[in-house]
């Protein structure tokens, strides 16, 4: 993610001066568009010390991680420009976007059941999606340029599918439930920061938009062990940054002729 903010730095760094040359260029004032995205990954929660005992005796301890992890995203959005620099938008963005667990046994009894239910949950894949949709500002900086770099920000809410803090394995004899969360969805606060340019084409008809972003969003985390499995444990809402590099395609459907000289 770093080389990609690099990259982005340096294309606004000269992008100014290739607009500049093109200041005579038409105005997009109400563009719509669809954007492919690449999401990246982030850390969740970890839980050190959670007790699992599923056989008489002395409970087995587990060390647990879950992170979240991106991927192929698609984002649907609108722009209007009441003013030349200033643009009002609004988007719906679907991150595509998983869970992905780990265990590792931290003290163990010998217990084969806690061993099996451990192994499947390490490396383990739940599908999810975080759908976020939000209202922001943009404000570019060449609005008449062949090529307009812009910052944003945005608020709005996200809509997630299945519950962050839920964990379970299985075993032979059946599922073994070490946290266990009754809200499977949630809507979470979300923000929006971002950077990035457009690009005109011959036509003047489309554009082709370039932008990194953070997207900002809160998910329920585990905070500490509980004192058994199979309920909800200590649980808070953790902001998460879920960096995302877009490329989108966009439709001019008004736009104000440039200047003649």
């Amino acid at each position: 993610m770093n080389r990609v903010v690099t990259v982005l730095v340096a294309c606004l760094s000269v992008a100014p001066a290739a607009a500049a040359a093109q200041e005579t260029g038409s105005q997009a004032n109400l563009v719509f568009g669809v954007a492919l995205s690449f999401t990246g990954n982030t850390d969740l929660w970890s839980v050190p010390n959670q007790p699992l005992q599923l056989n008489p005796g002395v409970a087995d301890t587990l060390a647990l991680t879950r992170s979240v992890t991106g991927g192929l995203g698609l984002m649907f959005y609108g722009i209007y420009f009441p003013k030349p620099n200033l643009g009002l938008s609004g988007e719906v963005f679907f991150t595509g976007t998983n869970y992905d667990d780990t265990c590792k046994i931290a003290f163990s009894t010998g217990d084969q059941d806690v061993a099996t239910a451990c192994g499947d949950i390490d490396g383990d894949s739940n599908g999810t999606s975080t759908v976020q949709i939000t209202a922001g500002a943009m404000w570019r900086i060449s609005p008449r340029g062949s090529v307009s770099p812009y910052v944003r920000a945005g608020l709005g809410v996200a809509i997630i599918n299945r519950s962050s803090v839920a964990m379970e394995g299985r075993t032979g004899n059946g599922v073994v439930q070490v946290y266990v969360d009754d809200d499977a969805r949630s809507l979470s606060p979300t923000a929006v920061l971002g950077a990035g340019f457009t690009a005109g084409t011959k036509r003047g008809g489309y554009q082709i938009r370039f932008e990194v972003r953070d997207n900002i969003v809160g998910y329920d985390a585990v905070t500490m062990a509980s004192n058994r499995a199979g309920i909800k444990p200590p649980s808070e809402a953790k902001y998460q940054h879920l960096f995302s590099v877009q490329i989108g395609f966009e439709i001019v459907l008004e736009k104000s002729r440039g200047r003649r000289y």
